[in-house]
């Protein structure tokens, strides 16, 4: 056998000597050469895992196939058969020759691996260079067929570009000029407010510090907002030199209820009323402030009855009845007149001490009301000069109430009371009660009707002291059955306790009304029978 462990014997012309015993035979079923072998990594793999055993019985069966006494007249070629079949049996049954195949066939193996992957790299250097070398054809036929560049357009194109950019500058620096503006405009106006809040005035004749101005949400909430049919402007006003019989003919017509500060107090002072908010006639609006919010609801109730009641029922000109915090808009123009009227107040006292007057800021929203500066300054006068007749009327019905009641006349109160501040007994209230209830009784059922923050120490109107009546009737087993049924009505979301009954805060003036009363007079009504029952 010539050859070695790295080499095929000659007489097996370059043939797998697996193949040639008829082991990993390809799909046609006849030898292949070593480099055809190295085709795969799976057909390596095959080879080196067959044992010797299995080359020993492909052997027998191969030699058995090929032996000359099996092929009758075909001798001499199954003699060369049989011979190439011994040399491929003797190369594999020494170990070493078989490993050395094996090393033999890895190596064209990675050969082949590396001979496509360089293949690979050159086919994907070729198509790159072929694309780069398109490319630059392309550009080259473009270059010698297109016109030629023209310089001024290309100039006013960047000049076009660069004041784009420069507009787009501007625009931004203006927007954050405008951020930071309103920033320090906020901060300055956030300073003033604290400032002001902060702030307490010293009164020089009782030696006390004057309370700080109340919030006006708190204001509003306990306020009622009277409008009537505004005086309508004379034709002097609006075109000189025109006959003014059209205007005043029409100024007698709704000057049927023209209310003023004394009549606002007469009627409504025996209900809680404490200060004239607004007034202005030429647009029909007065804000009267009250001692709590209940007091509110019960003028309003009032004004409500008499509006709709059978005897004035003709009458037109009475006053439309909301209140304050429920009236659309109404808060933006209180809140401008307020500052209109500090401005107006701080210009004085500028000039008053010898200082340059100071130009009036604007509103802080322009949008909230149409008016203009000067209309809405003449409303904050005219709703000072009221405030002062409304102030003065009220010391007087308070000195007549306490001349009445035969008691001593306390300091008349001031025009801006708190909530703490309590109003004096009701003078025309028939159904008071100091005769039938002690000061601790008055105060038990009041806190059960959560009126306690209302009442200093007796009731105050007509329909707190017929709710103590009726506690007073029911007794203490009455007087816990009331305070169940509060606490019960206090768990219901979006109801409030109001004169001892349940009351929605969307309700109409109506069905407040019917809410507040009626049901106080059916449940009077239940007792009276269950004590008739019980007596009988």
């Amino acid at each position: 056998m010539e050859g070695s462990q790295w080499s095929l014997p000659a007489g097996l012309k370059g043939q797998c000597p697996y193949t040639v015993l008829g082991l990993c035979l390809p799909e046609h079923g006849n030898p292949v050469t070593v480099q055809e072998a190295a085709a795969d990594l799976s057909s390596v793999e095959s080879r080196e895992a067959l044992s010797l055993k299995a080359i020993g019985t492909a052997y027998r069966r191969a030699a058995l196939r090929a032996h000359p006494d099996k092929n009758k007249g075909r001798e001499a070629e199954a003699a060369a058969a049989f011979l190439i079949v011994n040399l491929a049996f003797a190369y594999l049954s020494s170990r070493e020759q078989r490993e050395g195949y094996h090393r033999h066939l890895r190596s064209l193996l990675a050969l082949r691996d590396q001979r496509e992957q360089q293949q690979l790299r050159w086919t994907e250097k070729d198509r790159e260079r072929q694309r780069f070398k398109a490319e630059l054809e392309r550009r080259e036929a473009e270059a010698r067929r297109g016109p030629k560049v023209n310089t001024e357009e290309e100039k006013l194109r960047e000049i076009r570009e660069r004041n784009e950019a420069l507009l787009r500058q501007r625009r931004e620096a203006d927007s954050q000029a405008r951020r930071d503006l309103f920033k320090d405009h906020s901060a300055r106006l956030l300073l003033q407010r604290q400032q002001h809040q902060s702030s307490a005035a010293y009164s020089p004749n009782s030696g006390e510090t004057v309370q700080a101005e109340e919030f006006t949400d708190d204001i509003l909430k306990r306020s009622v907002l009277l409008s009537w049919p505004p005086e309508p402007a004379l034709a002097s006003d609006t075109a000189p030199g025109a006959n003014n019989s059209g205007g005043t003919a029409a100024a007698a017509a709704v000057d049927a209820y023209s209310p003023t500060p004394a009549s606002l107090c007469a009627e409504l002072y025996e209900h809680g009323a404490v200060d004239l908010c607004l007034f202005t006639k030429a647009k029909g609006l007065a804000c009267v402030s009250f001692s709590s919010r209940e007091r509110a609801i019960e003028a309003a109730l009032l004004l409500q009855r008499q509006r709709q009641s059978k005897e004035k029922r003709e009458r037109k000109d009475r006053p439309t009845v909301k209140l304050a915090d429920k009236s659309k808009g109404f808060e933006k123009l209180f809140l401008r007149i307020r500052n209109v009227a500090g401005t107006s107040d701080q210009q004085q006292q500028n000039e008053a001490n010898g200082g340059a007057p100071t130009a009036s800021k604007p509103a802080e929203d322009a949008n909230a009301d149409e008016l203009d500066e000067e209309v809405v300054l003449g409303i904050a006068r005219e709703t000072e000069e009221a405030a002062g007749a409304f102030a003065a009327a009220l010391a007087a019905e308070q000195a007549a109430a306490a001349a009445t009641a035969d008691i001593p006349l306390s300091t008349p109160a001031p025009a801006s009371l708190t909530k703490s501040n309590c109003s004096v007994p009701l003078r025309s209230s028939s159904s008071s009660t100091d005769s039938t209830l002690n000061d601790a009784e008055a105060r038990h059922a009041a806190t059960a009707f959560g009126l306690d923050g209302t009442l200093g120490c007796r009731p105050t109107s007509a329909a707190a002291a017929r709710i103590l009546e009726y506690v007073k009737s029911c007794g203490a087993r009455g007087l816990a059955a009331a305070e169940q049924q509060q606490a019960e009505a206090e768990k219901e979301e979006g109801w409030e306790w109001l004169g001892g009954s349940k009351v929605a805060a969307s309700m109409s003036m109506q069905q407040l009304e019917a809410a507040a009363f009626g049901e106080l007079q059916r449940k009077k009504k239940q007792q009276e029978q269950a004590q008739t029952k019980g007596e009988s």
